[in-house]
């Protein structure tokens, strides 16, 4: 991180308040039944989106920060190699905003701290989804900061994706 992006980060830290992380939306599915150990890779998914709320009588201005996480497993084999399985969800984390705080500075936020706040959320939603649908286990590192491609705005919704792939064997666990 550039001393730019650390000092807007820094700004925007002491000028914000967690409020609550939310739960939007989720999916799983299994395109492809697995019925055999096969070669896959891991794609992982980062999409992170922010609006300001404007504040009422008695009530803060807040920051509505939109962080889209993903993990697909997919075959290595063939032109469109099968997807074995997809874990998605969407989590909302407010935060009050108690002083003036510039769009650079919520952009590092949005795209840094926020993600750091919702991924303990994030790692316990795969390990349940995981564990219900009797998956083989799906490893959630600790949130490292990986870079992220861009923050959408309201004014401007579209989300940019991250990804990496890490390499594995899959199988199916036994039920």
């Amino acid at each position: 991180m550039d001393k730019g992006s650390t000092a807007a980060l820094n700004s925007a830290v002491g000028a914000l308040k967690l409020k609550d992380i939310v739960l939007h939306a989720a999916r799983f599915s299994r395109p492809t039944e697995l019925d055999q150990e096969v070669s896959a890779h891991e794609s992982v998914k980062r999409a992170v989106a922010f609006n300001r709320v404007p504040g009422s009588a008695g009530v803060p201005e807040s920051l509505r920060i939109f962080v889209g996480l993903g993990v697909r497993i997919v075959g290595t084999s063939g032109r469109q190699p099968p997807v074995y399985l997809e874990i998605e969800a969407d989590f909302v984390a407010d935060y009050e905003i108690k002083t003036a705080i510039t769009e650079d500075a919520i952009r590092a936020f949005a795209s840094f701290n926020a993600v750091h706040n919702v991924w303990p959320f994030w790692r316990q939603h795969v390990f349940d989804v995981v564990n219900r649908g009797r998956l083989q286990h799906i490893d959630v590192p600790l949130y490292s900061g990986m870079p992220l491609g861009g923050v959408a705005t309201a004014a401007s919704p579209s989300k940019k994706l991250a990804s990496t792939r890490r390499a594995s064997k899959l199988r199916r666990k036994a039920r």
